[in-house]
């Protein structure tokens, strides 16, 4: 017997509501989906519940829905998955418009595999017409992979550095971090390797440095920068169909850290952006700084700091690394931490890299007093991996002279960008003004670095 009467007086309550869970495609929540009217699908118990998947989100408030069933059903109506190690059945003919006001609580999401073939059931199971090729029966937003079955993933080896760093030289978007050459100054054991190469038609298109960490697939955490590093023929099809073989291969929690965009030797968006689509979002936002060396303009306070220490001597390519390192842990200490690099691995890296890495220092009576390690991380954009000063000497600016040198070496070598490096913390939560106010005195502009994380 139909509880109606009962149903309305909750809806009515229902209706009230002020306050609106937030939802997101392929979210699962307990809605108040009531009692309704013949084979429509009804609420279980005293108050009408029942799952609801999140099958397509319109706004902030009220989304196309499919109602779950714990019952199993067998048919082209009906989509089984486990959830929370159990059977749940997705009642595709029940699909309709549901209200957020209308959800209890938040039951979970359904694993990506699991909603692309849910999809794809009920793309068949309504098609009325033949689609022209390309066209979209949910929308733009409602990105669909060209399935391309001739991609395969190669796990590195030592076999494939070559080939990975020629790879890296000539791609869309990576740069020396990516390279094999500079992930070698670790130690073999220091991490799990887990880097792969992708290929199509026995063609190399793609590169995936990675290393595993605490049961998680990380790109890459012994590298400044890592990522999806791809050929300059690569078209968004291709980063969603690599994105895909990529998420089935490891089966884990993947997160990378995303490089500012002036670090790309041709625009890419399509990679990050074809992540997202995958299930792939944003943890944090980090803030640098970068100089369009074709525009500097530097403040008025930088050009008199640039005359108190334009008489001191500056060494471009130093090779004192033990003062300059005893200088940068000495700044570190106020902040309870330790520079990345040891001084070995400093070391190593200058030998490992001779052309891309740059001790920058400046004197005062032949006593180091300030220093800048630079790299040049691609054919036009450098990086300050490490800032240093002995304070003693501030009131010489000895920075403001080393980084005018750096910016007359760069232009000469016709660089387009020097990144200053962040000046946020913990995760971009804080913003050191200061820090950042000395960077724009350059003429600096901030640009963005993003860190991705896809959970499992």
């Amino acid at each position: 017997m139909k509880n109606s009467d009962e149903w309305n007086e909750i809806k009515k309550e229902i209706d009230k509501q002020e306050k609106y869970l937030k939802f997101n495609k392929r979210d699962i929540f307990f809605m108040y989906v009531g009692e309704n009217v013949g084979y429509e699908q009804n609420g279980k118990g005293k108050e009408f519940l029942r799952p609801v998947l999140v099958y397509k989100r319109f706004s902030d408030r009220y989304f196309l829905g499919i109602p779950l069933s714990s019952k199993e059903k067998n048919g082209t109506y009906f989509f089984s998955f486990t959830h929370k190690n159990k059977l749940q059945t997705a009642l595709l003919n029940q699909i309709r418009v549901f209200d957020i006001k209308r959800a209890k609580y938040f039951f979970g999401k359904i694993g990506f595999d699991s909603f692309v073939k849910l999809e794809n059931q009920f793309l068949n199971l309504f098609k009325v017409t033949p689609q022209k090729e390309g066209s979209n029966p949910l929308g733009q937003n409602n990105i669909r992979i060209i399935p391309q079955n001739d991609i395969k993933i190669v796990k590195y080896n030592q076999n494939y550095e070559k080939i990975w760093d020629e790879f890296v030289k000539t791609s869309k978007n990576g740069n020396i971090f990516h390279t094999r050459k500079f992930l070698s100054y670790h130690p073999k054991d220091r991490f799990e390797d887990k880097s792969i190469l992708i290929y199509k038609k026995n063609k190399l298109i793609a590169i995936f440095p990675a290393i595993e960490f605490e049961n998680k697939i990380i790109s890459h955490r012994g590298s400044t920068y890592g990522g999806l590093v791809v050929g300059v023929k690569n078209r968004l099809n291709d980063s969603l169909e690599i994105w895909q073989k990529i998420i089935e291969y490891y089966d884990k929690t993947i997160e990378f850290r995303k490089c500012e965009y002036i670090f790309d030797n041709y625009p890419s968006r399509e990679v990050e952006f074809s992540a997202k689509k995958l299930g792939f979002y944003e943890v944090n936002e980090e803030l640098s700084t970068c100089l369009d060396l074709d525009f500097i303009k530097l403040s008025d306070r930088r050009k008199r700091a640039i005359k108190k220490c334009d008489n001191l001597k500056i060494v471009f390519d130093d090779i004192d690394y033990k003062e300059y390192h005893k200088i940068l842990t000495k700044n570190l200490t106020k902040y309870n931490t330790n520079p990345t690099h040891s001084l070995e691995e400093m070391k190593t890296l200058k030998k490992l890299l001779p052309n891309n890495y740059f001790l920058v220092t400046i004197y005062k009576d032949n006593q180091m007093i300030a220093g800048i390690w630079l790299v040049l991380a691609t054919n036009k954009t450098a990086h300050t991996f490490y800032i240093a000063q002995n304070y003693y000497f501030s009131e010489f600016q000895p920075l403001s002279c080393i980084v005018k040198k750096i910016i007359e070496y760069l232009k000469k070598k016709n660089y387009k960008y020097l990144n200053f490096g962040i000046s946020t913390e913990n995760g971009g939560k804080y913003l050191n003004k200061g820090l950042f106010e000395f960077k724009e005195s350059f003429g600096g502009f901030g640009v963005s670095r993003f860190y991705f994380r896809r959970d499992v």
